[in-house]
């Protein structure tokens, strides 16, 4: 769950300092899908409230850089 947050926390200092249209290469766009995947997972499981909130805040998240980052991912 570290990594993921690291992950995370990279790619949204990445997209906060790319415009609004640059596109994430193929991989970049297969792992922000993995990790909304191990998210709804997660979802599914038990979990308190605040570990809700959490989750559904990472999920919002991911969902926004992949619909404005993963339009027509580049290359690889």
């Amino acid at each position: 769950m570290i990594q993921f947050s690291y992950m995370l926390l990279f790619l949204l200092l990445v997209s906060s300092n790319t415009s609004a249209n640059t596109q994430f290469n193929r991989e970049q766009c297969q792992q922000l899908n993995q990790q909304r995947k191990a998210i709804r997972s997660q979802l599914r499981q038990p979990y308190t409230a605040e570990q809700g909130q959490k989750l559904q805040a990472k999920q919002q998240e991911l969902l926004r850089l992949l619909q404005v980052h993963c339009k027509k991912p580049n290359g690889k």
